[in-house]
């Protein structure tokens, strides 16, 4: 079931009106959170906009369902910059992630997570994104890396190494999200859809095309990407989080889909202050695609 935008509510109260649970709508999944109310009001507050009330939640699945076990009387309900964590399989073939802040595991066939400790809603914001990218691949969907531009001209995802631009993308552009994002195959579609990070806001629209972007001050240009250089390109982008053939295999599948349905570009910017007017041209069709 794909969560529209019209079905997300703002109101982090409703969505913890019980004690016991909080269910939220990232990326057209619906996350169903079980645990201890303190715990649960911090999460609902850090995902605000993305909390959904579980009277008017639809009957859509809960594909992925995490339950926190035990959270200790120094829980932090800020959100901290998740710590590294070691991600791996146990001898129960349950995803196991480790780190100062959060002992978790995950099994990726159910998408049932149970989080044994956490220091704090970082360390539990690390469980949720190891679960959506295990998550998404097999109901035709992938979390990339990558930003959200969701405003005219067209929707865009921007993907692109560290230091390549986006989060000056982002901000210059009104992102509706900056770090993840969402694709998910929708017949002969794609739909690009937001997630809550960096300040992220609901956001649910056909994606037009997907631009790669890198530096280069000395050549800078656009370029089409077609076939396996698209699929090599966009694989780059594609967050994993543990090594799963299964979830490899359908990474691939649902890339590949992604390739036949939109528009690929690589975009090579200048630096400093001609920058963002370079791309500004190139999403308003006024440069050389």
């Amino acid at each position: 079931m794909l969560v529209r935008p019209h079905d997300l509510l703002t109101a982090v109260t409703a969505g913890v009106r019980t004690k016991t649970g909080l269910v939220l709508a990232i990326g057209g999944e619906r996350l169903a959170l079980r645990g201890p109310a303190l715990t649960l009001r911090a999460l609902g507050a850090r995902y605000d906009g993305f909390v959904l009330d579980d009277t008017t939640a639809g009957d859509g699945p809960e594909r992925i369902s995490i339950a926190i076990q035990h959270v200790n009387d120094r829980f932090v309900t800020a959100w901290t910059i998740p710590e590294p964590a070691a991600v791996g399989f146990d001898k129960r073939g349950q995803i196991e992630i480790r780190s100062p802040g959060v002992h978790a595991s995950l099994d990726p066939v159910s998408g049932e997570a149970v989080v044994d400790r956490a220091r704090d809603v970082g360390g539990i914001d690390v469980v949720i994104r190891a679960a959506l990218s295990t998550a998404l691949p097999g109901h035709d969907a992938l979390l990339m890396h990558g930003a959200v531009l969701d405003g005219p001209p067209v929707p865009v995802l921007v993907c692109g190494e560290s230091g390549a631009g986006k989060s000056t993308v982002a901000r210059a552009f009104g992102a509706a999200c900056d770090e993840l994002a969402v694709l998910r195959l929708d017949g002969a579609a794609v739909l690009l859809a937001s997630t809550p990070y960096w300040a992220g806001r609901p956001s649910v629209t056909p994606l037009d095309r997907i631009v790669c972007l890198r530096r280069n001050p000395n050549r800078p240009g656009v370029r089409l990407l077609r076939g396996s250089a698209a699929l090599r390109a966009l694989a780059r982008h594609a967050a994993r989080y543990v090594n799963w053939p299964a979830t490899d295999a359908a990474i691939l599948s649902v890339l590949g889909a992604v390739c036949e349905r939109v528009q690929v570009f690589d975009v090579a910017c200048p630096e400093g202050s001609a920058f963002v007017p370079f791309l500004r041209e190139a999403l308003d069709g006024s440069a050389e695609w």
